[in-house]
């Protein structure tokens, strides 16, 4: 009998260190700290900013390409920068260009083409005279087609086709510094007098 007790003396301690164990091990458990879905993109890309576009809106601030050809000696643009014009002298149609903006982000990558923004042939004619262009360029020979008519590039034919086609901006390039005026304004006589021939009512009757 007293080696059972002395047994049990024994074992009382380790019974007491295992009934221990198994209480922490069934004790709740804290929740380990998961970070939300989203919750470091959200901290690296902040929310995008809507533009509030208006005329008076500072343009260099997304169009930095077109800004930087106001300086550039290659780009015709720098040429209307020396005269004191802004972009807003002629980008002009402010609905068209409200429209262009209406889903603008701010620090959005700007588009490679910017067709929404065309410059009116109004707006070049606020400054350019049609008779003074039409006398500079009088003795130019960029526009002979292969039966040796000449076109005056600044005095074309009356008609509707070349007035909703052939307009300043289809041939001068303003904010590109490898434009050729006189390459673009052989290319659009071409889109239409196709087989290099400008007079009319010869290739089909």
């Amino acid at each position: 009998m007293k080696k059972g007790n002395k047994a049990l003396k024994l074992l009382a301690p380790v019974a007491t260190l295992v009934f221990a164990l198994s209480l922490a091990a069934c004790a709740p458990q804290q929740a380990a700290t998961v970070p939300e879905a989203g919750a470091d993109a959200a901290e690296e890309e902040p929310a995008a900013v809507q533009m509030d576009w208006s005329l008076d809106s500072d343009c260099s601030m997304c169009h930095d390409g077109e800004t930087a050809s106001m300086a550039d000696a290659t780009c015709p643009a720098s040429t209307h920068e020396a005269q004191g014009a802004t972009c807003a002298t002629c980008h002009n149609d402010e609905a068209a260009l409200t429209e262009a903006h209406a889903s603008a982000e701010a620090g959005a990558a700007t588009p490679s083409h910017l067709s929404s923004s065309d410059v009116s042939q109004e707006a070049c004619l606020t400054c350019h005279n049609m008779d003074d262009l039409a006398a500079a360029t009088a003795d130019l020979d960029v526009l002979t087609d292969t039966q040796g008519t000449t076109v005056n590039p600044h005095a074309l034919p009356d008609n509707a086709d070349h007035a909703a086609e052939a307009t300043c901006s289809s041939c001068h390039k303003m904010h590109e510094s490898d434009g050729d005026p006189q390459r673009d304004a052989r290319r659009l006589c071409n889109d239409c007098h196709h087989e290099g021939v400008y007079e009319c009512y010869t290739c089909h009757s």
